[in-house]
């Protein structure tokens, strides 16, 4: 009988604890939505993880692959969320000291080409990852007794041993299945009313019967969901401390739910776990070893988890950009674009390599806060044309904020007086001498210039703008502009925030004419647009913006600011051009 690609994902690595989320993904070519499994596989013995991943049929088998590639932190995050640990004669060893392998296996009902495969291997490769798709193809040799070479994890992983004396994490997760199944089976035995759940609420690190339970059942009135306190007996609290202590449950203050049907959920809050700030003589010696590091050889996973280590206890206080914000971004186009895709961020497969703040196949939408920011930025020359567009919040964007330290501006050349947001910010003396010394450390390492050619050294700010805003909370990363010596400010963010919180307002499609250090870029307005079609479609006026008077008599006071001319009515309201 020949098994699926999904029964190999779920048994290749079962003799090893993992940590699993279920993640959905939406391709932007084809708007489907994939709702993918990813898994961090733990391997104490052999002091690695590494990720696994299963995808199911899909026609954006491809795109959801790299996107997959791209963003490998949010898998890891998922194991860094949970702290596991493992005692065995005496030796203690925590999930959070095991090392990222750079191993990614993908699995999926669907079948990649070669050439895609190739793809893939050689985009992993290229950020320090190894990658192994497994399909129908893989599990049909599998099924058939074909010959498949383990890889060096899973070698490791098939002689870990799940029998050993003391309290092991690295047993396999079916005791825990096995453990809830038993704590329901005496619940049904117990309860004598009809229920549908029974939750129990843990103390941090608790390893003896320490809880709060309860259970839910109908009411006989009202026919609703009652609470109802739920008195632990001895057999009871003998299985609940079984299912408390086994191999992967988590230490944090936890709560557990078992159903009627045997089906659990396990909910902890890792922000309860309080983390031991690194002493200043310790971050120095890592601030040092970071700065001395060979980018060429680095590998982001291993950058992010030292900066992740040392910033414990560190503070940042972070703007709100509000609708009253108007962000430039431009895209260089030959031909004036016809569609409004054409001016966001650019498709995964264009992002080859690293940049500024991500990694290849992780496109970003950078923008700046000037619009004088921008063809610095884009490094134009004369004759190039520029679709330059203006965008709009619809609500407020959370942005972090890295590069604001004044030794970093003074290495820029800028006469700007750097924005100190953390000036409101309470601190001991201890805390302060750390949070300088780290962001000086930050700003200085994210705004270095980096010539073209040498994106390896982006290594560095790539691990730094992860650390900051890969979080959901965060809708991206503000940042001096290094090419405009940090006189305007831009902003990275991510593409789900820019679908669901920005507003195409206007674009311009210019023509570089001229370029002079001191008096800067001369450029030509080719033509311009502030309507767009429910596809995308952009309606070119055919000429440039000019402000219209309404009714005979009207007047416009026009006054020049430092991003063009401004228009106000005899009432003092800003009136734009069409």
């Amino acid at each position: 009988m020949i098994k699926s690609a999904k029964e190999y994902f779920d048994s290749d690595f079962n003799r090893i604890l993992s940590s699993r989320q279920t993640q959905k993904l939406k391709c932007a070519a084809t708007g489907d939505e994939v709702e993918v499994i990813a898994r961090v596989e733990l391997d104490f013995d052999a002091n690695t993880k590494f990720i696994s991943y299963y995808i199911p049929q899909t026609s954006s088998l491809f795109d959801v692959c790299k996107a997959l590639l791209s963003n490998s932190e949010a898998a890891l995050s998922i194991s860094e969320s949970c702290y596991i640990e493992q005692e065995f004669c005496g030796e203690r060893i925590a999930s959070s000291e095991l090392r990222f392998s750079g191993r990614i296996f993908i699995y999926s009902e669907g079948e990649l080409t070669g050439e895609q495969k190739e793809v893939l291997r050689m985009g992993a490769k290229e950020v320090g990852l190894a990658v192994q798709f497994r399909g129908p193809q893989y599990a049909t040799e599998r099924s058939t007794g074909g010959t498949t070479l383990l890889s060096s994890d899973e070698g490791q992983a098939q002689k870990s041993k799940a029998d050993k004396s003391g309290r092991s994490k690295t047993a396999n997760k079916s005791i825990t299945d096995r453990l809830v199944k038993s704590l329901a089976e005496v619940l049904i035995q117990s309860l004598q009313k009809e229920w549908e759940s029974v939750e129990f609420e843990f103390p941090e690190d608790s390893r003896s019967f320490e809880c709060k339970a309860c259970y839910y059942a109908k009411d006989d009135k009202t026919g609703e969901l009652a609470e109802v306190p739920l008195n632990v007996d001895e057999q009871l609290g003998t299985v609940v401390n079984n299912v408390r202590n086994s191999c992967e449950f988590p230490v944090p203050p936890t709560k557990i739910r078992v159903f009627r049907n045997g089906k659990y959920e396990i909910k902890f809050h890792r922000s309860d776990v309080k983390v031991k700030p690194m002493g200043l003589s310790e971050i120095k010696e890592e601030v040092s070893k970071l700065k001395g590091m060979n980018l060429r050889h680095a590998r982001i996973e291993d950058l992010r988890e030292t900066i992740g280590r040392i910033s414990a206890g560190y503070l940042q206080i972070c703007p709100i950009v509000g609708p009253e914000t108007a962000l430039y971004r431009g895209v260089p186009w030959k031909e004036k674009p016809q569609n409004v895709s054409q001016l966001t961020h650019p498709p995964i497969e264009w992002v080859t390599k690293l940049h500024r703040a991500g990694k290849p196949y992780k496109p970003l939408f950078y923008c700046s806060t000037h619009v004088g920011a921008i063809l610095y930025e884009k490094g134009a020359n004369t004759g190039d044309k520029f679709a330059i567009s203006t965008w709009t919040p619809t609500e407020r964007l959370m942005l972090n904020n890295v590069g604001y330290h004044a030794d970093a501006f003074e290495k820029l050349g800028s006469n700007r007086v750097c924005p100190d947001w953390q000036a409101k910010a309470e601190l001991d003396e201890d805390s302060t001498q750390r949070n300088v010394l780290l962001r000086k450390f930050f700003s200085e390492e994210f705004t270095k210039n980096v010539p073209k050619g040498e994106e390896y050294l982006y290594k560095i700010s790539v691990a730094i703008a992860e650390h900051h805003f890969q979080q959901e909370m965060f809708d991206g990363l503000l940042y001096p502009s290094i090419a405009f010596r940090a006189h305007a400010d831009n902003v990275a963010l991510k593409p789900t925030s820019v679908e669901k919180k920005l507003r195409l307002k206007i674009v311009k499609y210019i023509s570089v004419d001229d370029f002079n250090k001191t008096q800067g870029y001369k450029i030509t307005l080719l033509d311009f647009a502030d309507s767009f079609t429910k596809d995308g479609s952009i309606e070119w006026k055919g000429r440039g913006p000019v402000w219209k008077l309404k009714k005979k008599g009207d007047t416009l006071v026009l006054r020049a600011e430092n991003k063009g001319w401004v228009a106000q009515d005899s009432k003092g309201e800003i009136v734009e051009p069409e």
